[in-house]
């Protein structure tokens, strides 16, 4: 089980404002520093951070308040990361002394109320956003159509209808969520695509969102 932290002077912080991502292993008591991208960037801080999490095969992010925004959030997300919730300028160290139990308070989403407003990402110009009108209105489309599909397994539930029945309901959710996960992560990498040169960046950034489409897919 690997818990990253984003950490300054030894505390937690957000992903935005950290200088080191710290993965700690909770199986073989391995922790390593990586240098947060975040500092070199004048936009897509957070979302530039996620997808070096999502490199390294994490786990479990340990999440303070305005740490990440909806879209970084929504990224993890699909990838299965799971968020511990821990208040900023927490001491990092409770993490490699408590990694294992805390692992089992981590969620799988955060509350609204903790997310900052969204990134973009660094497409170096200031006026080009990753998220297209037409796929915001499709992903709009999607989860008000997860909304009505669990209100209608409640009244299933409430109704004491079969369990085969309630099953099937709860498999087009889970569908129609990954469908939503897909929408977002092809959006990103259509625009990783359309702005790759021949910088090393480029290419990294590129195989990124490429990693984080098939571990969703």
């Amino acid at each position: 089980m690997k818990i990253a932290a984003a950490i300054s002077e030894g505390r937690l912080a957000g992903l935005d404002d950290a200088t080191t991502l710290t993965i700690y292993d909770t199986e073989t008591g391995a922790t390593e520093d990586v240098a947060n991208p975040a500092g070199e960037l004048a936009v897509g801080k957070r979302l530039a951070a996620v997808e070096v999490l999502l490199a390294h095969d994490v786990d479990i992010l340990a999440a303070v308040p305005d740490g990440l925004c909806n879209v970084s959030h929504a990224i993890a997300r699909a990838a299965d990361i799971r968020f511990l919730p821990l208040e900023r300028g927490t001491d990092a160290q409770i993490i490699a002394r408590h990694g294992a139990t805390l692992a089992a308070a981590a969620q799988q989403e955060l509350p609204p109320a903790w997310l900052a407003t969204p990134a973009r990402v660094d497409v170096g110009t200031p006026t080009a956003a990753w998220l297209s009108d037409e796929a915001t209105g499709a992903v709009r489309n999607r989860l008000r159509r997860l909304e009505g599909q669990a209100r209608g397994v409640q009244r299933m539930l409430d109704e004491r209808a079969a369990l085969d029945d309630i099953l099937t309901q709860l498999s087009a959710m889970r569908s129609a969520l990954n469908a939503v996960g897909l929408t977002l992560l092809a959006e990103n990498l259509v625009t990783c695509l359309s702005m790759a040169g021949s910088d090393p960046e480029d290419a990294e950034r590129l195989a990124a969102a490429r990693r984080a489409f098939l571990r969703l897919n």
